[in-house]
């Protein structure tokens, strides 16, 4: 899931004119008469950067789609930092919007001010390819009390907390990652590098969610919005709050006797790097991830290898963590679902749309195992399109594997990875938090006041957590755990066979 960062909007035209029934690997979905009335334009917004050769790139797409469906579509590629300040000026403005990235943080607000369409009913009408691709609970996991608010993209379902260590490292101080199985087996590996490297960080953290404990986790967050269920939601339906558990402080006292111990960076508390960036540049052995099959086995020049810390789980509403939503603005939301649909079983258009034009942008190096790259003379500083944002693209699982990047398998690993994962009890859940907005501001300040110095270990959770617990009591937590638990008791019900 590789992010290319770039401060440029691209409106791009894509036309695609069809007939009913004409497709290619997969059935169109579209209920076409065969009649080429004018074209409808659908309009699809996400994250990225501008690319030279894209109108050259789309109009090939034109070429290859204008036989299967009577539709145009208008990829709208706005920048990372204001993408969402943008689709709310859409939502509530007269420009045009179909489809666009959404994610769980936001849908709840946009459900409640009516902005986005109930995808259930369309899923069910247009679907076939989403439901094939998916499986039908994952393609309507994305949902608050039954609303669908959007159609997950075909990517990991969470991931599992891991240790990413330098390979070279491992080898050098001969480690056996395949003894490594929690936190307390990390600390006599920490001891023995740092002896040798000296001047080295053990272990990264920064920011928010690159915090030691954050990326630890062990809870299912049950969207974010106070209360969490112990263990990843594997044994227990009781809503706690997270700073009061014994398995929250348990984790604090650990890394608390790192950072003391000067294996965890001292500026981790207000640090804004990222863990890749600092791998890369050579003096950091560790940082806890979120590991899934697609993780990249390098940093920079450095070779890394993982071990799991945690039992990788399916939490509430992990597989909406990137989905594609429908405008309640929408002139035509039922054309809007048929084309994501015919593009989630389209291999031909998500290779176009993700890696641009055969023979131009990229060529095939292992045709039977799918594997593709640059042709002679292209590179990443020379390459006119190479969007390699699949994760933000309706099913990255039919397109081709860059060379290098991920092994010409991955797809099939990950969708092991996703099958086989256990569920949290909560699983489908998310809580609606309408009626407690004020109460879930004064928590999330309390948040930020506080997680970051606790859970990058740089201070005492003997002296902190008890006043983390208090000020988040006082900004109103118990009323916000006490209607997750109300509302997750009731879903649990429906549950019931």
């Amino acid at each position: 899931m590789k992010k290319r960062v770039g401060a440029l909007v691209l409106s791009t035209m894509l036309t695609l004119t069809a007939l009913t029934g004409c497709g290619g690997n997969k059935e169109a979905s579209s209920n076409n008469t065969g009649a080429k009335d004018t074209a409808h334009k659908v309009v699809m917004a996400i994250s990225g950067e501008q690319q030279p050769g894209q109108e050259r790139v789309m109009a090939e797409v034109n070429k290859i789609l204008k036989k299967d469906l009577n539709m145009e579509l208008e990829l709208m590629i706005l920048p990372w930092g204001s993408t969402d300040q943008q689709i709310q000026l859409m939502l509530t403005g007269t420009e045009p919007l179909d489809l666009f990235r959404l994610g769980s943080g936001e849908a709840a607000g946009y459900i409640s001010s009516g902005k986005i369409e109930d995808l259930g009913p369309l899923i069910d009408k247009y679907g076939k390819n989403i439901k094939e691709a998916l499986g039908e609970e994952i393609a309507k996991s994305a949902n608050i009390n039954g609303f669908v608010y959007g159609v997950p993209t075909n990517i990991e379902r969470d991931s599992t907390p891991s240790i990413e260590m330098r390979k070279d490292l491992v080898e050098k101080y001969d480690i056996d990652i395949t003894q490594i199985k929690s936190l307390e087996d990390l600390e006599p590996i920490f001891k023995k590098v740092k002896a040798g490297e000296p001047n080295m960080t053990m272990l990264f953290g920064a920011g928010g969610v690159n915090q030691p404990a954050t990326r630890y986790g062990g809870f299912d967050s049950l969207g974010g919005f106070g209360g969490v269920l112990a263990n990843d939601g594997l044994e227990s339906t009781k809503v706690e709050i997270r700073p009061a558990t014994e398995q929250y402080k348990a984790s604090l006292d650990i890394f608390h006797d790192w950072y003391k111990k000067g294996y965890i960076n001292k500026d981790a508390p207000t640090s804004q790097d990222e863990p890749s960036v600092v791998m890369k540049a050579g003096n950091t052995f560790s940082t806890i991830v979120g590991w899934h099959p697609a993780y990249q086995n390098k940093e920079g020049n450095y070779d890394v290898v993982f071990a799991p810390l945690r039992e990788h789980v399916l939490h509430s509403g992990s597989s909406g963590y990137v989905t594609l939503g429908i405008a309640r603005n929408s002139k035509d939301p039922d054309k809007a679902m048929q084309l994501l649909d015919y593009i989630y079983g389209s291999p031909e258009v998500m290779n176009l749309l993700n890696w641009g034009m055969e023979g131009t942008d990229y060529v095939y190096i292992d045709k039977e195992n799918n594997t593709i790259g640059y042709p002679d003379g292209v590179n990443d500083s020379n390459a006119e399109y190479h969007l390699n944002l699949g994760w933000q693209l309706p099913n990255q699982f039919i397109a081709s594997v860059w060379e290098g990047s991920q092994p010409a398998d991955v797809w099939d690993r990950m969708k092991e990875f996703n099958d086989k994962a256990p569920k949290s009890k909560a699983f489908g859940f998310m809580f609606d938090p309408k009626g407690y907005e004020a109460e879930i501001t004064a928590i999330s300040n309390v948040i930020e006041q506080y997680s970051r110095s606790l859970e990058s270990g740089s201070v005492d959770p003997n002296e902190y957590l008890p006043k983390y617990v208090e000020a988040l009591k006082k900004a109103g937590i118990e009323k916000v755990t006490a209607a997750q638990q109300k509302q997750l008791d009731e879903f649990l019900a429906t549950k019931q066979p």
